[in-house]
């Protein structure tokens, strides 16, 4: 199942050297994404880059029945439109993983449609990753039977083995 959003947006017209200005923003922005999830991020075309996230063992709670035992991979297409000055018009989104539920890629691809919405006019791959990154923990979350730990800062850590000490 693929889950598409942004499809309605009508592209507006724009000067040459708009166009040219939304063309470095998104290959500047492109190089971080690079930076930061290596492999994973791969530019398909010149106004296409795909994001492949593998998703946490806990998630096999979310899965399709067929899917559980297997390591997926979230993918996530982020398309500029023809004519649409990037960042100013957000990109085109869609979401496919084979081991989760239709509806659940549906919310997700909403989800960072609605993150791309609250950054209109900047810089906004890393904050969808991380929107879709944070969606799919929130789900885990819920249908997890135990809740797991909190991580702890070193900091919190060290005081809370003092104050046993102490006790």
């Amino acid at each position: 199942f693929t889950a598409w959003t942004g499809a309605e947006l009508e592209a507006e017209d724009q000067s040459e050297a708009d166009a040219a200005a939304a063309a470095e923003v998104w290959r500047d922005e492109n190089e971080a994404f690079a930076a930061i999830y290596g492999d994973d991020a791969t530019p398909v075309a010149p106004r296409h880059t795909r994001l492949q996230l593998e998703l946490p063992p806990e998630a096999a709670a979310l899965a399709s029945h067929q899917a559980q035992q297997e390591v997926q991979r979230l993918t996530l297409d982020f398309r500029i439109p023809l004519r649409s000055a990037y960042p100013a018009t957000p990109p085109v989104i869609s979401a496919r993983c084979g081991s989760l539920k239709a509806p659940l890629l549906l919310r997700l691809t909403q989800h960072v449609a609605a993150a791309a919405a609250a950054v209109i006019g900047e810089p906004m791959l890393h904050t969808l990753a991380a929107a879709a990154e944070d969606f799919l923990r929130d789900r885990i979350l819920l249908n997890s039977p135990t809740p797991p730990h909190k991580p702890v800062s070193a900091l919190a850590a060290a005081e809370a083995e003092a104050a046993l000490q102490h006790a």
